[in-house]
């Protein structure tokens, strides 16, 4: 059964697109996102840059290859963000190329989407690329379940409602349904 273009466009058309469907629709799909992806619409460009990347084909991979070498800021993003759906190898050298874009938006998309790509290869490449050689690109494994950066809580805080750092003086307040620090009503 063929493709129309007006399926993928019935998909990708809403502001909110269920890429979920694209995949439904198979490589035949994709002869019509190249078309729009070279289409000069930026928003439908973007939008078939991500879906291609969905669908399960060597061709898929192209596609996202040339929206990354565009001209346009915002195709780059995209493919950007679609190197998560590729095959880690493909992926891996899409996102460290994108990750020396001169863009800034660019850059982040890349940083995103390699540390959502778990290898520690790229995590290091996208390091020096980005010199980012202080600040680790993969989360740090942590105890407790907390982030990082998210000290323990005080025992007199533990259980008590409190978030970490508000005293329990304000307790009080909070009950009453009050910001800490915040002003009765008989006060204003």
């Amino acid at each position: 059964m063929a493709v129309t273009m007006a399926e993928v466009r019935a998909i990708l058309d809403p502001e909110e697109p269920d890429y979920g469907r694209i995949g439904l629709l198979g490589s035949d799909a994709l002869e019509h996102l190249e078309v729009l992806i070279e289409s000069g619409d930026q928003m439908l460009a973007s939008k078939a840059t991500y879906a291609a990347s969905l669908v399960a084909d060597a061709r898929s991979v192209e596609l996202v290859q040339r929206a990354a070498a565009s001209d346009n800021p915002a195709l780059r993003v995209a493919a950007a963000a679609a190197t998560v759906n590729l095959a880690p190898e493909q992926a891996s050298q899409l996102v460290i190329a994108l990750a020396g874009d001169s863009d800034e938006g660019v850059k982040k998309a890349a940083r995103v989407s390699g540390m959502q790509i778990h290898d520690p290869l790229v995590a290091r490449a996208l390091e020096a690329v980005l010199g980012l050689e202080q600040e680790p690109l993969a989360p740090e494994p942590n105890e407790g379940g907390m982030m990082p950066g998210e000290g323990g809580l005080r025992a007199s805080e533990a259980g008590s409602g409190l978030m970490p750092g508000e005293g329990a003086d304000r307790s009080s307040e909070v009950r009453a349904g009050r910001m800490p620090g915040e002003a009765t009503p008989s006060q204003t």
